[in-house]
């Protein structure tokens, strides 16, 4: 995917999203699911745009070194031609790494009075300017090895406090005799030096993040968003160059909504950042559930682009509101009574119920919101099934037709409760106004098997 075609995809997946847009989908994806659920309209959608980052940055860590040592004479050489920059800049550029290793192979400072005398006067702390500092690169490119440099004000070469640079010393032997000896303060190089050596490392990172602006959707994992990524054409565009005085931001107006939350995460701005990201746009709304009248929550993923629908975000079961209860109450508790007496054909007879009330609703081949309402006033004592039973019922309303009635399922044990399912049968079938042909030959169907 180009950079342009990355760009032009952000805005394609900021468009709105209407609630007709949704149930569309819904029904596309998932009939079965389509037929079950009422939208709550009122509640109307909530939308959230999520923003997927795959970036790869390289970060630059400045640390000062401290080291003490005594220098041999080609180190101390190099160090005075070094000592005699005069330049602005608080730090002096190392022509090599060569010095490093004449540092190491020199003795080391025992840190004596006099020798501490000597460093007192040396700042102990520093803070890196990487304005003075340049860096190692190819172009747009950081290189993975940088180089050294010296701060001023943390490197010195004096002369050895007790041998004064001649790197020898007088003392009293055994015998009472002066004589000379090495120094074994400066063990015979006659200097001691301090130095502050900035050590830069380039670290390359890569990281992957799910960002939004919005109010996040509950229970919604980064997950199930990450899966709509577009991994065959992600490819990563510079975004951002910062070294050596250059500065380049290449935001779009999109990504730049995210780029402050993103640095958060990354600990800071980089110094160089290359960026794939993808708008996942996903809509969130509130329906009940036909069969069990839970409210709940549902989202649609990737709405534009690469719908996927997802049910039942709702953590826990949600009261029914006091409308529908009311209704219900008003309907008289259908099956209030089940189970009193013989539980087991009560529940085949509220199963036969169940099923017919539920063929009778698709049974024209189109289930409309109004219909759905009126089943969901009928169902009684839906806790009676098993989770299985549930979605069995729930799978026959994204049915065709009816088929998949028996002659079983007209043969109730209870002929007042067949009467009462007849009586919500009829309901069902005239809430569009119309009674169509399907829907008249399966309410004589059943009529006629206890009015004959």
């Amino acid at each position: 995917m180009t950079q342009e075609a990355m760009f032009s995809n952000s805005e394609r997946n900021l468009q709105n999203v209407e609630m007709q847009q949704v149930k569309e989908i819904i029904t596309q994806l998932d009939p079965s699911a389509s037929n079950s659920i009422i939208i709550d309209e009122a509640v109307g959608l909530k939308r959230v745009n999520y923003c997927y980052v795959d970036v790869v940055s390289k970060h630059v860590a400045y640390q000062v070194e401290r080291r003490q040592f005594h220098p041999r004479e080609e180190l101390a050489g190099k160090l005075s031609q070094i000592f005699a920059d005069q330049g602005e800049s608080p730090y002096v550029a190392l022509p090599d790494r060569s010095m490093l290793a004449l540092i190491g192979q020199s003795p080391k400072v025992s840190i004596s009075n006099a020798i501490r005398n000597v460093f007192s006067s040396i700042s102990q702390r520093h803070e890196v300017d990487a304005s003075y500092i340049r860096l190692n690169a190819d172009g747009i490119h950081l290189s993975a090895e940088q180089p050294l440099y010296l701060v001023k004000e943390l490197s010195s070469m004096e002369f050895c406090p007790k041998c004064g640079g001649t790197k020898v010393v007088r003392r009293t032997n055994k015998s009472g005799e002066l004589e000379e000896a090495t120094c074994t303060e400066c063990q015979g190089t006659g200097r001691i030096s301090s130095v502050g050596i900035v050590n830069i490392d380039v670290k390359e990172h890569s990281d992957k993040y799910v960002l939004t602006n919005d109010d996040p959707i509950d229970h919604l994992k980064d997950s199930a968003i990450v899966a709509h990524v577009l991994q065959h054409s992600m490819v990563r565009y510079r975004t951002l160059t910062k070294f050596n005085q250059q500065e380049t931001q290449s935001y779009d107006e999109t990504l730049q909504a995210y780029v402050d939350q993103m640095h958060r995460l990354m600990g800071g701005e980089p110094a160089t950042e290359d960026v794939y990201y993808q708008i996942i746009p996903c809509v969130e709304f509130t329906y009940r559930d036909v069969l069990s009248s839970q409210l709940c929550k549902g989202c649609i993923l990737d709405v534009i682009d690469n719908p996927e629908l997802i049910l039942n975000l709702t953590s826990g079961v949600t009261k029914m509101t006091s409308a529908v209860k009311d209704v219900q109450k008003s309907m008289g508790g259908f099956f209030g009574k089940l189970g009193r007496t013989d539980k087991s054909k009560a529940k085949s007879d509220l199963k036969r119920a169940t099923r017919l009330l539920i063929a009778i609703t698709i049974a024209d081949g189109k289930v409309e919101t109004l219909e759905k309402s009126i089943l969901l006033n009928q169902l009684r004592d839906m806790n009676e099934f098993t989770t299985s039973e549930m979605e069995d019922f729930s799978a026959l309303l994204g049915k065709e037709d009816v088929s998949f009635l028996t002659d079983d399922d007209f043969r109730f044990n209870n002929p007042d409760k067949a009467r009462e399912t007849l009586v919500r049968m009829r309901q069902i079938a005239e809430a569009d106004g119309d009674i169509s042909a399907q829907e008249q030959d399966l309410i004589d169907r059943f009529s006629n098997t206890f009015e004959s």
